[in-house]
């Protein structure tokens, strides 16, 4: 999957980790450790959403049928050495 506009997802990620470190009582960080974290937030963002759409599509359902389930088993398959080798191919 393309993103549209990676500098705008970028600045989103960075904001995203700023406020959640923040929340965690974080209250300084560096530009290069933001940087790293939100970059690290989205490719784990990318790599559900490619385990969403597999899991999906080997269902035999489209990407517009998703369900929290599958979400939630998305988010536990990125999680496993297996998926690793899957997005490896891609």
């Amino acid at each position: 999957m393309e993103v549209r506009d990676p500098i705008y997802s970028f600045e989103i990620a960075r904001r995203s980790v700023g406020r959640a470190a923040f929340y965690l009582g974080i209250d300084t960080m560096s530009e290069s450790a933001l940087d790293v974290m939100a970059d690290v937030l989205l490719n784990y963002l990318n790599r559900v959403g490619r385990t969403l759409s597999h899991l999906v599509e080997a269902s035999g359902r489209t990407r517009a049928n998703v369900n929290i389930l599958d979400a939630l088993r998305a988010c536990e398959l990125v999680e496993s050495p297996g998926v690793e080798r899957l997005h490896s191919r891609d």
